[in-house]
């Protein structure tokens, strides 16, 4: 096997409170689907901020390396981070309608994500409406005059995906991205997820708490408690087979076992009916808007 595409050992103290994450070893092959499981406060968020060196302002320097295709994200210079941020690992957030700048229209925002890490500023419309096709959004020219405030949270958070992959990453880390949406949106988002992995040959970090979405969507699972990471493996041979006991209670917490049925199948037909249905019109605006 070739070598991975990020291989990070990391350890994360905040000021008051040491140990957030401990000695934590993760990697992810290229175009593989990596879920991250761990009830609230056991470090997840703070791993996918350190990937993209966000950490916040009480975080001490973290310890260890973050290799991404063979450099050292830790010890890159600030110029040569943000040049990777964004446009070789891009990340999509829990809260579209919190991510996306209420005040500007669609176009406005996918115009400047282009032009962050594009010298040729006349190609983002093209891009952008193919973009919107690639997570089945269908009103393309009319979509980039919208608000985010005219959008359902369903047709925003794919909004912010098309955001997320506008260039194209190698890598996507998606944090929580379905903890907002309804039960049917939620299963809608994890097919696209799983086709834009397949179509776009890109890896992903796809972080939750909902043991059902990962089995559904993930290749391989890491399970992270009060920042350790305790098991990690084949998705298949985690619920099958867990070896340590805080996975054992996990797997048992959820009413049906994911691996009983073939999950992802089901995801993968979702998708395709995604790709040939229209989402509910986006939310007519005042003429005067």
């Amino acid at each position: 096997m070739s070598a991975p595409l990020l291989d990070l050992r990391l350890t994360v103290d905040y000021t008051n409170k040491p140990g957030v994450l401990r000695d934590v070893h993760l990697e992810i092959q290229r175009g593989e689907v990596v879920g991250l499981i761990g009830e609230s406060g056991s470090g997840k968020s703070t791993l996918a901020l350190s990937i993209m060196r966000l950490l916040p302002g009480q975080a001490a320097a973290p310890r260890g390396q973050i290799q991404f295709d063979g450099r050292d994200l830790l010890r890159l210079k600030g110029s040569q981070m943000r040049a990777i941020r964004g446009r070789e690992i891009a990340m999509v957030l829990q809260s579209p309608i919190l991510a996306l700048n209420p005040a500007l229209r669609i176009g406005t925002q996918m115009a400047e994500t282009w032009r962050a890490h594009e010298k040729d500023a006349s190609r983002w419309r093209e891009r952008a409406l193919a973009t919107f096709e690639l997570v089945a959004l269908p009103w393309g020219a009319e979509l980039l005059e919208r608000f985010p405030r005219q959008l359902s949270v369903g047709q925003a958070q794919r909004v912010l995906i098309a955001m997320a992959i506008l260039h194209r990453p190698r890598l996507l880390i998606a944090d929580e991205p379905t903890s907002a949406l309804d039960a049917i949106t939620s299963a809608e988002v994890l097919a696209l997820f799983k086709t834009l992995s397949r179509e776009l040959n890109m890896a992903m970090l796809f972080i939750s708490h909902d043991l059902l979405s990962v089995a559904a969507l993930c290749d391989r699972l890491a399970i992270l408690r009060r920042g350790e990471l305790v098991e990690s493996g084949p998705t298949a041979e985690i619920f099958q087979n867990p070896t340590h006991g805080y996975t054992r209670a996990l797997i048992s917490a959820v009413p049906q076992h994911p691996m009983a049925a073939p999950v992802s199948n089901d995801l993968m037909a979702l998708s395709e009916f995604t790709r040939g249905q229209n989402e509910a019109e986006p939310v007519k605006a005042p003429a005067h808007v």
